[in-house]
């Protein structure tokens, strides 16, 4: 049964894997984000993985102070 699990979580991570590249290929145009006085250039697919992670961090944040 724990090899099972073990199996079925690879396959899960190697699928996420592979989403994730073919993302970072079909994204690889630079974007400008402008906002204030700042102007910043950066990959498509850095900007929608930062944007990921922050949501993700923001997330973690708030659920602790529902808790």
């Amino acid at each position: 049964l724990e090899r099972r699990a073990l199996q079925i979580s690879i396959a899960i991570a190697a699928l996420l894997v592979a989403i994730v590249v073919i993302v970072a290929f079909q994204n690889t145009e630079v974007v400008t984000i402008k906002m204030l006085a700042w102007e910043i250039s950066m990959s498509r697919f850095v900007l929608l993985m930062l944007a990921t992670a922050i949501g993700f961090v923001g997330g973690f944040i708030a659920s602790t102070f529902v808790r």
